[in-house]
């Protein structure tokens, strides 16, 4: 499990702080991941589904998932950005970083994935959706924005349709602040305690202003969902300094209190500050219970870090696959076909998911040799 000081490692590990062992993963971050995408999945399973929920003769299920996904799904989101600050900040911690190759490895990771799944869903859906994709206009736009992975930021955001079939907002939002990585590594490394300061002023003052000028989709903009991802850089700075427990310690039992005592601040986009509390409360705690999850044996971690390893490409075909099983297993009013639906969703998605970053990984492999 060693390597050399001047090789990056893998989001998710630490390195040892003057030395070239890469110490044991971080097993809690694996453990948020599996969770944050089952929530993503049970709420898109209700989007997908929700005329069968309606219909089945059990309202009161159908009210409580929506309660359970509603409530969670944003926090969901917040620990994915915040899983992906720290993730980054660990990997790209080594002091001879290079902007250029940071570009070249991860664009290349999230990139690849994307496109084959963008063609899987072009198949999947022929031929319907190519029928909808030559009916959209402004072509030069929609190459654009499906070339990048910002088609679905941009159908979020602004109601560009485009060539939007899989990725949804959260990708986009990624790109822009993996865009920006490179700046804001330099400046937590250099002041972590002040660009945590900053990156909170700045991202509730774009919330509330935002809010206030009555823009649609405010949560979904790279300002705003830059405060979790910040927030994670920061945790893994303190990480590599020794102080991580520290702060883990110390911003665990403030966001309780917060928390507990329903501290609410007046002002617009407060809601989306909440949630991101929320989330950073969960993740700082996942935090501390790391000796305890790192105990849990080589096989249970095992099996959770590759199941981790395949959120990112569950994440890209889930949708797909959902409204593919909806169209096949419709609406009837019957519960049974409901499970039907959702489980065969999930088996779906999981096989697709694995054969997704298997070819990615050959792609990946014949493109860095």
């Amino acid at each position: 499990m060693a390597e050399t000081a001047g090789r990056e490692l893998p989001a998710g590990t630490e390195q040892a702080p003057g030395t070239g062992v890469r110490p044991q993963r971080l097993v809690f971050m694996d453990w948020l991941r599996i969770y944050g995408f089952l929530v993503v999945f049970a709420y898109h399973a209700l989007v997908n589904h929700e005329a069968l929920f309606a219909a089945s003769g059990h309202p009161w299920l159908k009210s409580l998932w929506e309660h359970v996904c509603g409530w969670n799904v944003g926090i969901s989101v917040g620990l994915f950005f915040l899983a992906s600050g720290m993730g980054l900040m660990l990997s790209a911690g080594k002091e001879n970083f290079s902007a250029a190759k940071f570009y070249r490895r991860r664009f290349t990771a999230l990139l690849i994935p994307f496109y084959l799944a963008w063609v899987f869903a072009l198949l999947i859906g022929l031929p319907a959706t190519a029928v909808n994709l030559t009916a959209v206009g402004h072509p030069v736009r929609n190459v654009l924005l499906t070339v990048t992975a910002l088609d679905g930021f941009a159908a979020k955001r602004w109601g560009w349709l485009d060539w939007y079939l899989v990725g949804e907002w959260f990708l986009g939002t990624l790109v822009f602040l993996y865009l920006a990585f490179p700046l804001l590594r330099a400046a937590c490394r250099k002041q972590p305690q002040v660009f945590l300061a900053v990156c909170l002023a700045v991202c509730v003052t774009a919330d509330a202003l935002m809010t206030r000028a009555g823009l649609a989709q405010v949560m979904v903009s790279p300002l705003s969902r830059a405060l979790p991802f910040c927030a994670g850089m920061y945790l893994a700075e303190e990480q590599r300094r020794g102080r991580g427990m520290t702060n883990a310690i110390i911003g665990f039992g403030l966001l309780v209190l917060w928390i507990v005592f329903d501290i609410s601040l007046k002002m617009p986009g407060i809601g989306i500050v909440q949630s991101d509390i929320r989330s950073l409360a969960i993740f700082t705690g996942a935090m501390l219970a790391e000796p305890v999850l790192a105990r849990a044996g080589k096989t249970v971690n095992g099996a959770v870090k590759n199941i981790a390893a395949l959120t990112y490409a569950l994440y890209l075909v889930h949708h797909v696959i959902l409204e593919a099983c909806a169209r096949l297993l419709p609406a009837d009013g019957l519960l049974k076909r409901a499970a039907l639906a959702v489980l065969a969703a999930a088996a779906l998605s999981c096989g697709a998911a694995i054969l997704l970053k298997k070819g990615a990984a050959a792609l990946i492999r014949k493109a860095a040799r």
